[in-house]
């Protein structure tokens, strides 16, 4: 596959074992060459690896092929974990208590939530609040309100909550999630909206001027806000994968992601040439 000068966006598609993750691999290296070959030695790149594995792989071998000096130029990190890393270092501009942010396991937030609602006199038994829980995931894995997420999603889910009445389920989904920001007690995918939803400053703050994310076709709707969020001030970005692959429709990953990133980076473009003419 040709690898072309990291300016805009590249979208590569292509099938499983064609070369994709090899692809990445040199991408990188040839990146830092042409930034330092055209003096901006400042550049840093963001490679998105879709799971730990990938991640540990991918750095593996850039340990093995690059010095120390490119090295530090290059930052490796699953979507969870750059989120965790922007909300640890910008925390003043998230909506976050000032305790220390904890990622516990589900079981001991829903204790914990249960707990909450039975000091307030509440009968909400921890059934109901897992599913309220599972509701809000499945809103934010989708791009939904939360009405629109209890009117989508499954009957057994509804069944769990047993309370009719959506207005109701919002309130509470919404005092949960207020209870978690306030005691920075977060859920694992509590930390890609928030750091989605820090100002556009944090992310210019991070310096990547080029941002590599593989698997592409995987990226439910909270993935892909924070890649556009990364893409908006990064001079170029890369997205591997294929589109005939998307095997997390269920959890709201879709193929469409190629077409909508390639004329998201054309909007930004344009706004840019814009405010440049003014």
């Amino acid at each position: 596959l040709p690898i072309s000068e990291p300016v805009g966006v590249l979208l590569v598609q292509a099938r499983a074992g064609t070369g994709k993750t090899t692809t990445l691999k040199a991408k990188v290296p040839f990146t830092l060459r042409y930034r330092d070959e055209n003096y901006q030695s400042g550049s840093r790149i963001l490679v998105n690896a879709y799971n730990t594995k990938v991640k540990e792989e991918i750095e593996g071998y850039f340990k093995t092929t690059m010095d120390s000096s490119d090295l530090s130029r290059v930052v490796v990190k699953t979507f969870h974990g750059i989120s965790m890393s922007m909300l640890y270092k910008f925390r003043k501009h998230a909506p976050l208590g000032s305790g220390k942010i904890e990622v516990p396991k589900t079981t001991h937030v829903v204790q914990a939530l249960g707990d909450f609602f039975a000091q307030k006199g509440s009968k909400l038994k921890l059934g109901q609040v897992r599913g309220m829980l599972a509701v809000e995931g499945y809103a934010n894995a989708r791009g939904l309100t939360i009405a629109e997420a209890w009117g989508r999603e499954n009957a057994n889910t509804r069944k769990l909550v047993d309370i009719g009445d959506p207005v109701e389920v919002e309130r509470i989904i919404t005092t949960m999630r207020k209870w978690r920001y306030q005691r920075c007690q977060l859920l694992f995918d509590d930390m890609i909206p928030l750091a989605t939803s820090l100002p556009l400053a944090c992310f210019q703050n991070m310096g990547f001027t080029d941002v590599i994310t593989d698997e592409l076709q995987d990226l439910n709707h909270s993935q892909r806000l924070l890649t556009k969020r990364f893409l908006s001030c990064a001079e170029s970005f890369t997205g591997l994968g294929d589109a005939s692959q998307c095997i997390h429709e269920w959890n709201g990953a879709s193929a469409g992601i190629f077409t909508d990133l390639a004329a998201e980076f054309k909007r930004s473009e344009e706004h840019t040439s814009e405010l440049q003419s003014h």
